[in-house]
């Protein structure tokens, strides 16, 4: 009964009203006949559950009709239109006058609706303005590293990179492109940071100085513990170190200070992981007589882009790139 719908349910349930009656019926009659002394004609008996069958069907069908119109329409409209406006930006008082026989049902339907929609635009008004301030906010901090002569790297406890500012990215551009969740042994030497982190956990200094190497270069840094949320990396960036490089700004993601479970790369969310899309454009569709003239690709990590970790190259059309070099090119 629950997979059907209102009106038909309210059909059957007239009907079982209809049937019943003549169940009744014929039961009193074939009570009545074999009770009666003499024993009764059975034709007048007949043409009375006859005639009682009729007029009993035509009165319960009349009443189905006024309530399947009146009762059992409107609230399958009230419905409607009920999630209509819980999916969708409907403004405007629902229509009362097609639901006038169920009462106070429509003005209390439209109430709710209207104060709904209040607290919604409420809420989003809020929302845009805490994400203008944290916008802003974003905006200041990254002006201000920016502007701080020292190289900020922050890692997680499985020393993957979750922040790097310009002149971090300055730096490890020295040894390969910076990339949130990258791990720090990819650019630095782990030994001289863990190193650090043994002399920060014996002495249980706020603060450790070590000498880093980057490439060929040996620079000042400090290491600072985070507790259990990892470590913090200041190096003393110098004027010139890397090749140049466009501006790059703040770049982080402090989810990546929560390390999860790894799972099978069929059982994880796409958000959960960090891949990147590549695109390549082409003089034409075939692989043996056309050629790469533009490369771009973008990456994303927990279901967004990196800001400033793009690519997008053009090839000189007078020597571009045959298919057959695309994996070397992109590697």
């Amino acid at each position: 009964m629950g997979r059907l719908s209102l009106r038909l349910r309210v059909f059957l349930f007239f009907a079982l009203l209809a049937g019943g009656a003549l169940l009744i019926s014929a039961g009193g009659l074939l009570f009545a006949g074999l009770r009666a002394e003499p024993a009764l004609p059975a034709a007048p008996l007949m043409t009375a559950f006859v005639l009682f069958a009729f007029l009993n069907t035509a009165l319960v069908l009349g009443v189905w009709l006024l309530f399947d119109e009146n009762v059992a329409k409107p609230i399958i409209r009230l419905s409607a239109d009920m999630r209509v406006r819980a999916r969708g930006d409907v403004s405007g008082p629902i229509e009362a006058e097609s639901a006038r026989h169920l009462g106070d049902l429509a003005p209390a339907l439209s109430d709710l609706s209207g104060t709904a929609r209040a607290t919604l635009q409420d809420v989003a008004a809020e929302v845009a303005r805490e994400t203008a301030q944290l916008g802003s906010e974003h905006a200041r901090l990254t002006a201000l590293l920016t502007e701080i002569p020292i190289a900020t790297i922050l890692l997680n406890p499985a020393q993957e990179i979750v922040l790097y500012d310009a002149q971090a990215a300055e730096i490890l551009s020295v040894i390969a492109p910076p990339r949130l969740k990258a791990p720090v042994s990819d650019y630095l030497e782990t030994r001289e940071i863990e190193a650090a982190m043994a002399r920060l956990g014996e002495g249980g200094a706020g603060l450790v100085t070590f000498t880093l190497s980057v490439g060929a270069n040996r620079l000042q840094a400090r290491l600072k513990a985070l507790g259990g949320d990892g470590h913090l990396i200041f190096v003393d960036a110098p004027d010139a170190l890397s090749p140049a490089i466009e501006a790059r700004p703040l770049v982080f993601d402090f989810d990546l200070m929560d390390i999860a479970e790894p799972c099978a790369l069929g059982e994880t969310p796409l958000r959960d992981l960090c891949f990147v899309v590549l695109d390549l454009e082409t003089t034409g569709l075939s692989v043996e007589r056309d050629a790469i003239v533009q490369m771009a690709a973008v990456r994303a990590l927990g279901g967004a882009l990196v800001a400033g970790e793009e690519l997008n190259t053009f090839v000189d059309p007078r020597r571009p790139i045959p298919p057959s070099a695309t994996s070397a090119s992109v590697t």
